[in-house]
């Protein structure tokens, strides 16, 4: 794949994130059916492959897109309201209505005003407006020092291993980096924000989880040579998928309820994020 990808692989790109969107319908229309196998799974598949294969898209959709603009400042400014335009209206509007209709406003209504409300799903697009700038940052840093070069001459050189074996280490260490930043994030919070913006705050564990994904997909997009190395076997990644598979079947088939409450939440809870980790890039790939 090329860095100035063809219209129509951008087109089929857009409608994969726009499927994965819609995917949230049936995620949230489960909510309060757990009891019920069937939709028991559905959140449990939804977490370990929907939001996290939705960044590494919108990573590579932004790598194919500044590589195209002559001015990707223009291009940050014009990304900066596609998405903070919605961004204001959901969180001004849409947020506090869902908190009136679920009666979980009256005591949410302190100052600051964003903060103290639930901001529900949109912190997908917190996310995206924070990973904007940073994409641009990465640019320009890569017209100064080379370093998609130096990705690609590891890559030649087997610094990183060569063939399949390329393949694993980056979608390993994608994982590791996902699951590391997710439970580092967890514990900071965990000990220094208030009770009353535990939940709404929660979701940033999420927005710096899923940034090594962000960040893959914008690299494949602007490394021939990476998106080759990483895509050019399934085996790997179908390996890795059945793994989780097994985890997960032994895990919530029945070893989760030969532990306490406790030790099951917290195993559970392990599983999961491991899970989220692992995944999208082998999923994508």
């Amino acid at each position: 794949m090329s860095i100035g990808a063809p219209g129509t692989r951008i087109e089929g790109l857009s409608m994969w994130r726009a499927i994965l969107m819609l995917g949230g319908v049936i995620l949230h229309g489960a909510i309060g059916l757990e009891h019920i196998p069937i939709f028991a799974a559905i959140p449990l598949i939804s977490h370990a492959f929907r939001m996290g294969s939705f960044m590494l898209i919108s990573g590579l959709l932004c790598g194919y897109t500044m590589a195209r603009r002559r001015s990707p400042l223009a291009w940050l400014g014009r990304r900066s309201i596609q998405i903070g335009v919605p961004l204001l209206v959901g969180l001004l509007v849409i947020c506090p209505l869902i908190g009136w209709m679920l009666d979980d406003l009256p005591d949410r209504t302190r100052w600051p005003f964003v903060l103290a409300h639930d901001w529900y799903h949109l912190w997908f697009l917190v996310a995206l407006l924070a990973y904007a700038p940073l994409s641009y940052a990465f640019h320009q840093f890569d017209r100064r020092h080379g370093v998609i070069g130096w990705i690609e001459q590891a890559i030649a050189d087997g610094a990183i291993g060569s063939g399949r074996s390329a393949q694993t280490v980056v979608l390993l260490a994608t994982a590791l980096a996902s699951c590391a930043l997710t439970m580092l994030t967890r514990q900071i919070l965990a000990g220094h924000i208030p009770p009353d913006y535990a939940a709404p705050l929660s979701h940033i564990q999420l927005m710096l989880g899923y940034a090594p994904f962000y960040l893959l997909g914008f690299l494949l997009a602007r490394s021939p040579m990476l998106f080759r190395a990483v895509t050019h076997s399934i085996r790997m990644p179908v390996i890795i998928l059945v793994c989780v598979g097994i985890v997960y079947a032994g895990w919530f088939g029945g070893v989760r309820l030969a532990l306490d409450p406790l030790r099951r939440a917290i195993v559970g809870d392990l599983v999961e994020l491991i899970g989220m980790a692992i995944c999208p890039p082998p999923h994508r790939s």
